[in-house]
């Protein structure tokens, strides 16, 4: 039986993949619906788990994305969940008012935040509302203002960058075109986060506002029509406003969180390997093991002052300095294989070939001995000429590199082209 379930629901996801754009317009008109159509408790119970799901869903993939770019879709699947939400709460809102009952999820929220004392769960409430509403949701508006900015203003120059690579045969044809579409939409994407941010400030603002009708409204209802005393009504409608506020508020918060940790990220791709968010933090918070030995004593610091949890401090304190020595040990092996790479050169005179730079055309060797003074009169007079050749024929000669040379005679100079010898010569022979 339960095989046969399994097969089934496995056939209706494939059925939604392949007509992906069907299930996305039908998502979108149930919402609609779900705004002016009154909707049983049971549905609306399955509705606030889809909805909880989904935020935790987005911000593990969050977590997991190698860069931003790899969710680009991100403000759009921000705005079809504020408006699922924002219909949720008018579902709820709605059966709040009619039948003082929105479900088991919502009455099981707010009796467990209560706790039996309604002003500390309605302070709880307001702390995650204001948590969210000033801390995350501000934050990420400006961080997606201002990447979207820099971006923008960034993109004459990575363009100009592509050109140039392209002219210098550096990349291919295709991939200067693969490089451009992603700057297109890189360009996008931070330009619709930032627009996208709006929805989730805006979002912050209706559930406040939806948390004071259902209350003040609920209030007034349950004693005008229901005949209900002022106390009972209060009981009643602050549970039930409280326990809708946080199953709005708890998704928004993870959205929003989610918000934060994909326009903030940074990917760091200089090894050229893309790693995620998490792994990133890990490496970068263990490679500084002096750090965490330091933390371990300024903890042992505050286990020593009078009144502190001494156990508490002492334990964080080992913790802390274990990880460090840790850290320590398993950076000693590196610095080892680094170090046997750079092996001195033998006793015998015969020093390791260095190795072939690409990016060192031209250079001019001089011994560390010679007059400077000879020197600079040397290079400016080549440079002078160059700058004469590139007047007359339009022609941009490139510059060299000075190095100076133990094996060379004092009185030598060599000119180098991709490190092999093409010009020898000395100072009196210039005179």
């Amino acid at each position: 039986m339960m095989n046969r379930v399994i097969n089934v629901l496995n056939m209706v996801a494939l059925s939604a993949m392949r007509r992906s754009e069907v299930v996305g317009a039908f998502f979108v008109i149930a919402v609609v619906f779900m705004m002016i159509t009154p909707l049983p408790t049971g549905l609306v119970d399955v509705l606030i788990a889809v909805n909880i799901c989904i935020s935790c869903l987005l911000i593990m993939l969050a977590m997991h994305l190698p860069r931003p770019l790899a969710f680009s879709t991100f403000p759009a699947v921000l705005l079809l969940t504020t408006m699922f939400r924002l219909a949720l709460s008018i579902s709820t809102t709605r059966l709040i008012l009619l039948n003082q009952d929105a479900g088991h999820i919502v009455e099981a929220f707010g009796q467990f935040v209560v706790g039996g004392n309604l002003a500390v769960g309605l302070v709880i409430f307001l702390i995650l509302t204001v948590v969210n509403f000033l801390v995350i949701t501000k934050g990420s508006e400006r961080v997606a203002e201002v990447g979207a900015r820099f971006t923008l203003d960034a993109m004459p120059g990575k363009q100009m960058s592509i050109d140039s690579d392209l002219r210098a045969n550096l990349i291919t044809v295709h991939e200067a075109r693969k490089r451009r579409a992603e700057l297109n939409k890189e360009s996008q994407l931070f330009g619709a986060m930032d627009g996208a941010m709006k929805f989730v400030n805006g979002d912050a603002i209706a559930g406040l506002i939806i948390v004071a009708i259902n209350m003040i409204g609920g209030i007034s209802i349950g004693v005008v029509q229901h005949g209900m005393s002022a106390g009972d009504a209060l009981q009643l409608y602050t549970v039930l406003t409280i326990g809708d506020g946080l199953i709005a508020q708890i998704p928004a918060l993870l959205i929003s969180v989610t918000c934060g940790m994909i326009i903030t990220r940074v990917p760091n791709t200089e090894a050229g390997v893309e790693a995620n968010i998490g792994r990133e933090i890990a490496e970068q918070i263990t490679s500084q093991p002096k750090a965490w030995i330091i933390a371990a004593v300024a903890m042992l610091g505050f286990a020593a002052l009078p009144g502190m949890p001494t156990g508490v401090f002492i334990t964080i304190a080992i913790i802390c300095g274990a990880g460090g020595m840790l850290q320590l040990q398993r950076a000693r092996p590196k610095a080892e294989e680094q170090g046997a790479v750079a092996v001195a050169p033998e006793m015998n005179g015969k020093e390791d070939l260095r190795t072939f730079s690409p990016s060192r055309q031209f250079v001019m060797q001089f011994h560390p001995a010679q007059d400077s003074t000879q020197i600079e009169a040397l290079i400016s007079e080549i440079r002078q000429r160059r700058n004469r050749l590139v007047v007359q024929f339009g022609l941009t000669l490139p510059s060299f590199i000075i190095e100076h040379v133990d094996h060379l005679p004092p009185d030598e100079f060599r000119f180098m082209v991709y490190d092999v010898p093409m010009l020898r010569a000395t100072f009196s022979q210039t005179h």
